[in-house]
């Protein structure tokens, strides 16, 4: 009974926590945006604040310290520039590309008359994180708001 009320606490705990999500919308209220989902074996380390460069970053990391890096950012150029695939997932669509050792997902939202860009990249092959395990956890990324 125990295994099960841990599975269960596990399989609903979101994949920032709460406190983390918290602070980094106090810190930038409009660029607040996380992952609901993360791809397999990946855990949320810590977020940071790029006060410079107007950024917003979440880290997650694998066992073997594989490291994926979502931003939130102001978006003033095409949202689709450069792009190699598109995924859709639930009519959100995703764009891909890969530079070299870099895959980058990304996707462009609307916010207060402007978009915010919402992208992840690693330096994990696509033999070792499919595009699309990197796309969907992309789709997944939700604007987090302060609770008083």
């Amino acid at each position: 009974m125990k295994l099960l009320v841990l599975v269960a606490a596990l399989a609903t705990a979101p994949a920032v926590p709460v406190a983390a999500q918290q602070s980094l919308a106090a810190r930038s209220p409009l660029l607040a945006y996380v992952p609901a989902s993360a791809p397999s074996l990946y855990r949320y380390v810590s977020w940071r604040w790029r006060q410079n460069l107007g950024e917003m970053h979440v880290t997650f990391r694998n066992r073997a310290g594989a490291a994926i890096d979502f931003v939130a950012e102001w978006q003033y150029g095409r949202c689709t520039g450069g792009k190699q695939k598109t995924f859709a997932f639930d009519h959100t669509n995703v764009s891909w590309s890969q530079h070299g050792t870099v895959q980058r997902a990304w996707r462009c939202v609307p916010a207060s008359g402007i978009r915010i860009e919402l992208a992840a990249s690693t330096a994990q092959t696509t033999s070792a994180l499919a595009p699309s395990a990197l796309a969907r956890a992309v789709a997944s990324m939700r604007h987090v708001r302060l609770h008083s």
